[in-house]
C-alpha cells in the first residue's frame, strides 16, 4: 500500500509541474484535474493505511523535467498505466484474503483506468519536436 501511496504523491507532482508548463492552456486544465484527482487516491490510500494500524511514509517527491513536454505526457501516461496495472493485479491477488483492500485497489483501478485515457489522449496532441 505504501508503495501505491508513493506513486500517487508522485503523479499529482509530475502532473502539476507538467501543467504548470504545458503549451496548451486548455491542457492545464485537465493536468490540473489529475492531479487533485492523484492527491485524491493517495489520501484514500493514506486514511486505508492508517486504518490497518500503519502510517503512511513521509514522501516529498520530485517533478519529472523531462526533455519536453511531449516526453512529460508520455511518461506520466506509462506511469498512469503501470499505477492501473498494479492496482488491477493486487486487487485480483488480495480478493479473497482482504477484501476491503481489494474493493480499494479495484475502485482506483477504475479510476486510473479513466486518467490514463485523459493522459493518451493529451500525450497524442503533443508535440514530439517541440521544446520547452
Amino acid at each position: 500500500m505504501t508503495a501505491n501511496y508513493e506513486a500517487e504523491l508522485q503523479a499529482a507532482v509530475d502532473l502539476r509541474a507538467h501543467a504548470r508548463r504545458v503549451p496548451y492552456p486548455q491542457a492545464a486544465t485537465r493536468l490540473e484535474e489529475l492531479a487533485t484527482a492523484a492527491d485524491q487516491h493517495a489520501d484514500r490510500l493514506r486514511k486505508h493505511i492508517a486504518l490497518l494500524g500503519g502510517t503512511a511514509p513521509v514522501f516529498v517527491p520530485t517533478p519529472y523535467q523531462g526533455l519536453n513536454h511531449w516526453d512529460r505526457m508520455a511518461t506520466s501516461f506509462k506511469k498512469a498505466d503501470e499505477k492501473r496495472r498494479r492496482y488491477l493485479e493486487q486487487s485480483i491477488h488480495w480478493d479473497i484474503e482482504y477484501p476491503r483492500q481489494a474493493r480499494l485497489l479495484g475502485d482506483l483501478a477504475s479510476d486510473e483506468t479513466e486518467n490514463r485515457r485523459i493522459i493518451e489522449e493529451l500525450t497524442s496532441r503533443a508535440d514530439s519536436l517541440a521544446t520547452d
